[in-house]
This record gives C-alpha cells, sequence and structure tokens, in this order.
C-alpha cells in the first residue's frame, strides 16, 4: 500500500517508466511460458559427432572438417612474426602435429572432434597453442 501511495505521488514519467517495467516483465513472463513446452537443441560449433563424420562418404578427416567446419583450418592472424603458431592436432591426448596430420585419419575411426581456440588450446596445453587446436578422440 505503501508503495502504491509513493508511486502515484511520483512525477508522471516515473509512473510511465514504472508501468513499462511491469508490463515488460509480465510480457517476459508469457514468452517464457509459453515456450517451455517446445523442446529447444543447442548445438555445439566446437564439436563434430559421429552422426555428422557419417553422414557422407569423407576420404580422410581433412576433407570432413573442411565441409563441416571450414573456419577450424583458418589461423586467425600471426601471433609471432618471427615464429608464427600453427592449429596443434591432437589424437586421444597425443600430440601429432600440424593440419597434415588429419589427412591420414579416417573418419570412420573417429568418434568425436572439438576444436579449441588459441586462448582454450594454450591454456589447456600451454605455448604454441596459439592458433588453436584439434582434439580428436577415435573409437574404442
Amino acid at each position: 500500500m505503501k508503495l502504491s501511495r509513493t508511486l502515484l505521488s511520483a512525477p508522471v514519467h516515473v509512473r510511465r517508466l514504472c508501468l513499462g517495467l511491469v508490463l515488460g516483465s509480465g510480457a517476459i513472463g508469457c514468452a517464457k511460458s509459453a515456450s517451455s513446452g517446445t523442446r529447444v537443441v543447442s548445438v555445439d560449433h566446437s564439436v563434430i559427432t559421429p552422426e555428422e563424420l557419417h553422414a557422407r562418404n569423407f576420404t580422410n578427416l581433412y576433407d570432413a572438417i573442411q565441409a563441416l567446419r571450414g573456419n577450424w583450418l583458418r589461423t586467425r592472424g600471426n601471433d609471432s612474426f618471427e615464429t608464427p603458431s600453427i592449429i596443434q592436432v591432437y589424437l586421444d591426448n597425443q600430440r601429432m602435429g600440424g593440419l597434415e596430420q588429419l589427412r591420414s585419419l579416417n573418419p570412420r575411426s573417429v568418434y568425436s572432434v572439438q576444436y579449441f581456440d588459441g586462448i582454450a588450446a594454450t591454456a589447456r596445453w600451454g605455448l604454441n597453442h596459439g592458433a588453436g587446436a584439434i582434439f580428436v578422440t577415435s573409437q574404442r
């Protein structure tokens, strides 16, 4: 009751602002309740799943990544002019080398592929990962 008396004695622009906030929050609440019945599936664009790999007949993992997530294969600029970093490739926690190593992997033997940007790769594996890393998990 005290709040409504204060609001009534407030200037017109303050009352309009409060009314807008109240109506806006109601609309948001309605939107949330209306959409709660639908199922939203989020897609993680940093991972390639086995379903994506096996949906098409790729000859090697490099071709699969190029077709599905081509932006993973491009470096985002030099982190050093003397010795720029390359995108590192890991297979089951073993460092394989650069992107050319992906050409030797059969997509049918791969469970998943995950991309780490330069910051995440450096935090996980240390220096010389400024260009990022591609982490391959094989089927066991």
